[in-house]
């Protein structure tokens, strides 16, 4: 089974969304606070996803710190966030409880502070 476009081939709809991102933030005021977080659906470091495509997320989040990257607890995550913040606090959660599975996705949260 697949999901998305039917006329859209392996991973290029996630290599049109790090194209619409980077337009969007290349308009950003960098006067202003930025928090990316979402399903970006490739775990960081890279596991099984193309090397092209995992190359351009980076790319794309240069910008930012990437703070659910790298080992953390329930991960490698697929959902991430990033900011121009600092993280004083990451948590995440298992995607079941005792009763059975929650989601198919690790929970995830930041507490981000703005720096002056």
């Amino acid at each position: 089974m697949t999901t998305g476009r039917r006329d859209a081939t392996n991973w290029s709809e996630h290599l049109e969304c790090c194209d619409q991102i980077e337009k969007l933030a290349a308009r950003f005021d960098p006067r202003i606070p930025t928090v990316i977080a979402g399903d970006f659906n490739q775990r960081i470091p890279r596991r099984r996803q193309p090397i092209r495509v995992f190359e351009r997320l980076l790319e794309v989040m240069d910008r930012w710190t990437l703070h659910t990257g790298g080992e953390v607890e329930h991960g490698p995550l697929i959902d991430h966030i990033a900011s121009d913040l600092v993280c004083t606090d990451l948590r995440t959660w298992a995607g079941m409880d005792a009763a059975g599975k929650l989601s198919d996705h690790a929970g995830v949260a930041c507490t981000l502070h703005v720096t002056e």
